[in-house]
C-alpha cells in the first residue's frame, strides 16, 4: 500500500488533533508496537479492546518513528509528540476498514473469499499454492480472518496481483456484514460448517446464516451439498446466484463426485451436465478430500487446465497451518514456521520469538522468498526488520536475502548457505544452546528438515496444545462474568499436562488477574518464565515460606499446622505474607470449619499476614442432581465470610466457583472465579452449551500393519482370540506414555484417517493394537488420533472409568508437546 496522509484524512474523514495536517507517506498499518521495526512510513491504529488499550503504546510507537496515528481517546496528553498527525475517529476498526475498502476498490482483480467452521485456512493455503503456480496471487497471512485481519489482508493487494484470496471468520452475530462490504468477493467459498468457534451463536443454523452474508455481492458460490443444512439454506437465500455445489451424496449438486479410495491415494471422479473429470489426490481421509474438492471446484470455474490442476494437486503438502512451538535440543525452544513466508507472518514470528524468549538468546533461520513474492522492495523490508532484532545468530538460506542484507546492513552478522542441505551438513559445527530459534521460510526450501534435527524429542507420539483455542476459551469465560469479577487461571499439575512454562505468552497477554498452582516449584517455574501476575499456591509447605516471601507469592491457608508455621515465620522475620483463607463448607477435605474461628484470631489480627481473600471449594458444581447441596455450600460460605469479616474488621476478596460453577451459579461469582479445566475446553456439565474449544490432541502413529489369521491371539496373556482373520495396526503409544490399560480390549476406539478403529488386546507399555479390518486406505506411518477436537477425551475417560483430569495429567513427559500458535 502507498498513501499520503492527505489521502488517509480524506478516506477516514476524522477530526484532526494537531493544528494542521502534516503531509507524509504511509506504506504500512501497525497496531502492535512489538512488530514495528521502522515506523517512519507507518500508520499506528490505537485500538481500545476488551483486554488492552492501544493508546497506552503510542509513546512506544512514536519512539520507533511513527508519525501518523488513528486514535479514539482524546483525553490523553499528546502535546509531547511533535510533527505527528493524530486522526480522531469514533471507531478505529471502522476507520481501518474504510481504508481497506478503498484499497480493494482501486484494483481490477478477482477476489475469492473463504469462510466456514472447519478447513477454511487449509482451503485458502491450498488454493493459493495451486493458483500461484501460474498466477500472481495475494492471500490472507496465516489466520488473518477477523474484522481487523481481513482489513490488513486487503491492504496487501498490489497492482501486479491477479487474484486475492481472503479468509473471513466471525465469532458472533452482525459481524459478517462489515466483512462482506469491504471484501466484495467475486467468488465465495463455504467450507464445512461444524461446532468450531460457535461461542457467539445460539444454533448452527444461526451461525450458517451469518456466514452466508459474506456472499451477498458474489456472482458465484462454491460449497459442498453433503451437508443438508447448507443445501437448504443456501438455495433459499441465494436462489438466483450461480451455486457451484458438489456432492458425493446429493444428486442436486452441480458437480456429482465419486471418491474411489486406495491405500495411499484417492481417484476423484467429477461429472457435471457439460463435462466429466478425473483427478488423483494423495489423500484418503475425508477432511482432506472435502478440502481439495473445494479447491478443484474453484480452479475449474477459473478455467484452469485439467493437466495443471492435477500437477497442482500433487504439489500440495498436508502442512501445518500455524506456527508451532516445540522443545529443542540443549534447552532450546523451536518456533517452527517453515511452511510459508511473507513479511506480515515474519513480523508475527518475531513477535512470538520475543514473547517466548524470556532468558533465552534469540536466533533466526530464514530462507529467501518464493519467486512470485520476490522483489527488491520486499527484501529491503525484511532486511530492515532483521536489523532491528537483537540476535545471537542469523542463518540465511538462499542467495537473495544475504545479498541485500550485505548491501543495506553491512554490520549485521549472519551465516549464509545456498540451500538447506548445506546447512544440515554444517549443523555439527553450530552449537545451539539455551536459545529460542525461529525457523521461517518459503516451503520449497524445505526448512522443516532443519526443524526436525533440532527438536529435542523425536518421538512421533505428541500432545498437541492449541494456544489459539486456549485464548478463545479464556475470552469466553471473561465475557461470561461481570467486568468487576476477577479471573483466576488454575494451572496445576503443569497446566494439566500442557506444560505451564510454555503457556507464558498466552497468559501474559490475556485479561487474567491471578494464576493458581499446586506447589511452589510450579510457581517458581512460572515466575522465572516471565509471568508477572500474582500467583497463588494451593499446597504450600512450611519449609518454603522464605521462598514464598522472596517471590511474593500468595498462599492458601487451610490448617492449623501451616498456620502455626506461618505465625512463627512472620513474627521472626517481620516478612509479610498474603493468604487466601480456606473454609470447609462441605467438601470435607481442606479448610477451617466454624468451630475453628476462635483459633483464627491470631492469624487474622497479625499485621504481617495479609488476608487477600477468603474462599471455599464446591464438591459437585458440575452435577445438577447435587444442586441443592451446592447452594447450601454457597449460602454457608457467604454466612461464614460475613461473620469473619465483621468480627475482625476485614475486607478481603472472596471466591468459591470453579469452571462449571462459574457458569451454573452466576449469583455466586463474587470477586473471583477459578477456571481450570474450562481453559482447555473441558466442560463436564456442558454448562457452556458447546461454546468451548478443545485444546488438547493426543496423536500417535502406526508402527506396523499385520494380517492375522482366525484363531490367533493378540497381545499379552492370550486373552483375545480372533474369531475371524483381521488386519491389525500396531500403534506407537502405551501405558508408559500415559495411555491407560483399561482402554484396550475393545473398550475404546482410536481414529485413523477419519475412521474409528477399536483397540484389541491389552494396552502394552509402549504399544497398543487396533483392528483396522473395516478401514479403507490405511498404511504404516499414518497418524492415529487418540483424542482431540473431533474425538473427545470424555470418551476415553468413560472407557477407563475415570475423569478427563486424570487422562490429561497422566500423559507422560516423554510424549512430545507441540504448541500451535
Amino acid at each position: 500500500m502507498k498513501y499520503s496522509s492527505q489521502e488517509i484524512f480524506e478516506i477516514t474523514k476524522p477530526e484532526l488533533l494537531n493544528k494542521s495536517l502534516i503531509i507524509n507517506d504511509i506504506r504500512a498499518v501497525e497496531y502492535d508496537t512489538r512488530k514495528i521495526f521502522d515506523g517512519s512510513d507507518a500508520l499506528f491504529v490505537a485500538f481500545d479492546g476488551n483486554t488492552t488499550d492501544g493508546h497506552q503504546y503510542i509513546a512506544s510507537a512514536y519512539t520507533k518513528g511513527v508519525r501518523n496515528f488513528i486514535i479514539t481517546n482524546i483525553e490523553l496528553d499528546y502535546s509531547n509528540y511533535k510533527n505527528a498527525n493524530f486522526f480522531i475517529v469514533e471507531n478505529a476498526y471502522q476507520a481501518i476498514q474504510k481504508i481497506a475498502a478503498n484499497h480493494r476498490n482501486k484494483f481490477d482483480l478477482q477476489v475469492i473469499s473463504i469462510t466456514g467452521s472447519n478447513g477454511k485456512t487449509i482451503v485458502k493455503e491450498w488454493l493459493a499454492q495451486c493458483l500461484s503456480r501460474t498466477k500472481n496471487v495475494i492471500k490472507s497471512p496465516v489466520s488473518f480472518n477477523s474484522q481487523l485481519g481481513v482489513a490488513l489482508s486487503l491492504l496487501l493487494i498490489e497492482e501486479n496481483h491477479e487474484f486475492a484470496i481472503i479468509e473471513a471468520g466471525i465469532s458472533t452475530l452482525d459481524e459478517m456484514q462489515n466483512l462482506a462490504e469491504i471484501i466484495r468477493p467475486d467468488i465465495g467459498v463455504l467450507t464445512n460448517i461444524g461446532d468450531a468457534h460457535s461461542a457467539g451463536f445460539e444454533s448452527l443454523h444461526e451461525k450458517l446464516g451469518e456466514k452466508l452474508k459474506l456472499f451477498a455481492q458474489s456472482d458465484k458460490i462454491v460449497t459442498s451439498f453433503n451437508q443438508d443444512n447448507i443445501r437448504s439454506l443456501i438455495n433459499n437465500i441465494y436462489k438466483y446466484k450461480e451455486i457451484l455445489s458438489w456432492s458425493s451424496e446429493n444428486q442436486e449438486a452441480f458437480y456429482k463426485v465419486n471418491f474411489e479410495k486406495y491405500s495411499d491415494h484417492t481417484i476423484i471422479g467429477i461429472s457435471s451436465e457439460q463435462k466429466s473429470y478425473e483427478f488423483k489426490a494423495p489423500f484418503t481421509d475425508d477432511a482432506s478430500l472435502e478440502n481439495i474438492m473445494q479447491v478443484i471446484s474453484v480452479l475449474l470455474e477459473l478455467d484452469i487446465d485439467e493437466t495443471e490442476i492435477q500437477a497442482a494437486i500433487f504439489s500440495l503438502d498436508n502442512l501445518p497451518m500455524r506456527l508451532e512451538l516445540k522443545e529443542g535440543i540443549n534447552n532450546c525452544l523451536v518456533l517452527d514456521d517453515s511452511y510459508s513466508f511473507d513479511i506480515d507472518s515474519l513480523k508475527i514470528g518475531i513477535r512470538e520469538l520475543n514473547n517466548n524468549a524470556n532468558d533465552r538468546a534469540k536466533s533466526i533461520i530464514i530462507s529467501d522468498l518464493d519467486k512470485q513474492n520476490s522483489s527488491k522492495d520486499s527484501y529491503n523490508k525484511i532486511a530492515k526488520i532483521l536489523e532491528q532484532v537483537q540476535l545471537k545468530r542469523l542463518i540465511l538460506i538462499g542467495d537473495q536475502l544475504s545479498k541485500v542484507l550485505s548491501e543495506i546492513s553491512p554490520k549485521t552478522n549472519f551465516q549464509s548457505y545456498p540451500d538447506i542441505d548445506s546447512l544440515i551438513d554444517d549443523l555439527p559445527t553450530i552449537n545451539f544452546d539455551t536459545e529460542i530459534v525461529l525457523i521461517k521460510g518459503a516451503r520449497h526450501f524445505s526448512l522443516d528438515k532443519i526443524s526436525n534435527r533440532i527438536n529435542a524429542r523425536q518421538n512421533k507420539t505428541i500432545l498437541e496444545i492449541d494456544l489459539f483455542a486456549l485464548s478463545e476459551n479464556i475470552d469466553f469465560y471473561r465475557k461470561s462474568i461481570p467486568k468487576e469479577t476477577g479471573l483466576m487461571a488454575v494451572l496445576k499439575a503443569s497446566a494439566y499436562g500442557s506444560g505451564s512454562q510454555q503457556l507464558t505468552s498466552v497468559i501474559n497477554n490475556k485479561n487474567i488477574d491471578i494464576l493458581a498452582v499446586a506447589i511452589i516449584e510450579e510457581a517458581i517455574e512460572m515466575r522465572d518464565s516471565g509471568v508477572s501476575k500474582p500467583i497463588l499456591i494451593f499446597n504450600p509447605h512450611a519449609d518454603s515460606l522464605n521462598l514464598i516471601s522472596e517471590y511474593d507469592f500468595e498462599i492458601e491457608l487451610s490448617n492449623k499446622t501451616m498456620a502455626e508455621a506461618l505465625l512463627g515465620f512472620v513474627n521472626s522475620t517481620n516478612a509479610k505474607i498474603k493468604i487466601h483463607l480456606k473454609l470447609d463448607t462441605g467438601m470435607n477435605r481442606l479448610g477451617f470449619k466454624e468451630k475453628d474461628f476462635p483459633y483464627l484470631s491470631r492469624v487474622l489480627q497479625n499485621e504481617n499476614i495479609i488476608v487477600k481473600a477468603i474462599f471455599s471449594h464446591l464438591a459437585a458444581s458440575d452435577d445438577p442432581s447435587e444442586d441443592s447441596f451446592t447452594k447450601q455450600q454457597i449460602e454457608l460460605f457467604d454466612n461464614w465470610y460475613q461473620k469473619l469479616t465483621t468480627q475482625y474488621d476485614l475486607k478481603p476478596l472472596k471466591h468459591i466457583l470453579n469452571s462449571s460453577g462459574s457458569l451454573r451459579f452466576p449469583n455466586a461469582q463474587f470477586d473471583f472465579v477459578r477456571i481450570g479445566l474450562g481453559l482447555y475446553g473441558l466442560d463436564l456439565a456442558n454448562s457452556s452449551n458447546g461454546r468451548l474449544t478443545k485444546v488438547h490432541s493426543l496423536k500417535s502413529f502406526i508402527v506396523q500393519i499385520k494380517e492375522v489369521e482366525a484363531g490367533a491371539t493378540v497381545g499379552y496373556g492370550n486373552k483375545l482370540k480372533l474369531k475371524k482373520a483381521a488386519r491389525i495396526a500396531i500403534i506407537g503409544i502405551g501405558y508408559a506414555d500415559g495411555f491407560m490399560r483399561k482402554a484396550g480390549a475393545k473398550a475404546y476406539p482410536v481414529v485413523i484417517k477419519g475412521q474409528e478403529a477399536p483397540l484389541i488386546g491389552s494396552v502394552c507399555m509402549d504399544l497398543c493394537m487396533a483392528d483396522i479390518s473395516e478401514l479403507e486406505g490405511v498404511q504404516e506411518g499414518d497418524e492415529v488420533l487418540i483424542f482431540g477436537k473431533n474425538h473427545p477425551i470424555e470418551g476415553l475417560s468413560a472407557a477407563c472409568e475415570t475423569i478427563p483430569y486424570e487422562i490429561l495429567t497422566r500423559v507422560a513427559p516423554r510424549v512430545k508437546r507441540v504448541y500451535i500458535q
